[in-house]
């Protein structure tokens, strides 16, 4: 195991709230519409739940693509999280660090890429926001409104 800088633990804490926050309101989504995650669900099984969930809503072909899309992204977020958070880092011979999980998720990062991560699962929140803004408002709720759009919040992810 190597020592990260204290930026890099700053990084990580950053990483970890932000994927709490993106729990937290995935399970938002899914009890307004009927269908809350069981107990203490894990975010890989609650975007799950939340993809069959949309496939049973009425939505139009390209609205369900636009979500099914954004939530491939935000898995592999999850991922690169997981490897972030549990896992331990070691040196990699491209003056990167892979993270390194119990169940063999591997991620290779530079250590100043951390925060990325972090910044990229806040768009992913609003990305997800805006799709049920736009195609589910009960989903929503009463959350402020996102103004940029989903193609724009897309290039930043």
């Amino acid at each position: 195991m190597i020592q990260l800088a204290e930026q890099h633990y700053a990084a990580i804490g950053r990483v970890a709230v932000e994927s709490c926050t993106l729990d937290r309101e995935v399970s938002e989504y899914l009890t307004r519409l009927g269908s809350a995650p069981p107990g203490r669900s894990m975010i890989g099984h609650k975007l799950s739940l939340f993809e069959r969930v949309l496939s049973s809503q009425s939505l139009s072909g390209s609205a369900f693509s636009e979500f099914t899309s954004a939530l491939r992204r935000v898995q592999h977020l999850i991922r690169c999280r997981n490897a972030l958070s549990h896992g331990v880092w070691l040196p990699d011979p491209n003056s990167r660090f892979a993270a390194s999980t119990a169940r063999s998720e591997r991620v290779s990062i530079h250590a100043s890429e951390i925060a990325d991560v972090a910044a990229k699962l806040h768009v992913a929140r609003k990305v997800l926001l805006r799709l049920c803004q736009d195609y589910l408002p009960l989903a929503a709720g009463q959350k402020k409104r996102i103004r940029i759009s989903v193609a724009k919040l897309l290039l930043r992810l």
